[in-house]
């Protein structure tokens, strides 16, 4: 069984509103980009911590949502089968990001696509990502 859904579209809309955050941060600093689209926001910031948080809030959201559908799917499968289906489950958000810390640093991981595996999990998701720290 496969189920795929994520923020049910409120991660985009935050993460618009962000990165026009950004852009006009970009601007009232007087940072030239060649790219609008590579405005950031710096670590430490009240925005970063505003973005970081409203991020955070909808990969969990996206995760709850997932298990609860996939719950509500299962039990109607198994009240018609009579037999119970599941031996293992895998959540797998579209986008993902999280602190971890490598060689004395705290570094965000961002990765499209995947999540990492668990050391309790028994299937192997590999990272399939674009690595960023900003």
């Amino acid at each position: 069984m496969v189920l795929h859904s994520g923020s049910r579209g409120i991660g985009n809309q935050l993460a618009m509103t962000h990165i026009a955050k950004a852009q006009g941060l970009m601007k009232q600093w007087f940072i030239s980009l060649p790219d609008p689209d590579l405005a950031y926001l710096p670590q430490g910031t009240p925005e970063f911590d505003a973005y970081i948080a409203d991020l955070l809030w909808c990969q969990a959201y996206a995760r709850d949502n997932r298990d609860q559908m996939l719950s509500v799917v299962l039990d109607a499968v198994e009240q018609v089968t009579r037999t119970g289906i599941e031996s293992s489950r895998v959540s797998c958000h579209h986008n993902f990001t999280q602190l971890e810390h490598h060689r004395n640093r705290d570094l965000w991981r961002a990765a499209r696509g995947t999540t990492r595996r668990r050391a309790t999990s028994s299937t192997s998701t590999p990272w399939r990502t674009r690595t960023s720290t900003r």
